[in-house]
């Protein structure tokens, strides 16, 4: 009986990685999101501002044309997440993301549109 018990605790400390509040992917080794989202191409000059010290970039006429048709809210500015980093986050501190999951390309995914700074102060209380 006690094996039982340590067995079911063991596995109820497992499955809480389950509860947390992730980018959902395809699967695991995929590098696309399962989410509704929109795929825009880099421009040189994005992909070259793209470091690890700069994780930001401004959308161009086109990017934002592109995703209005898809969403209702266009930020100016996405966060680039490399694909592990966002393999491997939790939402609720991220702005406005772009996931990089190649060189050139970056998925857009409509569920972290629209979101502020004070829906970002929510999470911190």
């Amino acid at each position: 009986m006690k094996h039982i018990t340590i067995i079911l605790l063991l596995l109820a400390a497992a499955s809480l990685e389950a509860l947390a509040d992730g980018i959902p992917f395809r699967s695991f080794r995929t590098s696309r999101v399962s989410v509704p989202a929109t795929v825009l191409a880099l421009t040189k000059e994005q992909m070259s501002s793209l470091t690890t010290s700069n994780r930001f970039i401004t959308l161009t006429a086109d990017q934002r044309t592109r995703l209005q048709r898809d969403v209702s809210f266009v930020p100016e500015r996405l966060e680039v997440y490399p694909l592990e980093w966002a393999q491997d986050t939790c939402t609720c501190e991220i702005l406005n993301l772009g996931i990089r999951y190649t060189k050139t390309k970056i998925e857009v995914p409509h569920g972290l549109l629209g979101r502020t700074l004070q829906d970002r102060k929510f999470w911190q209380r």
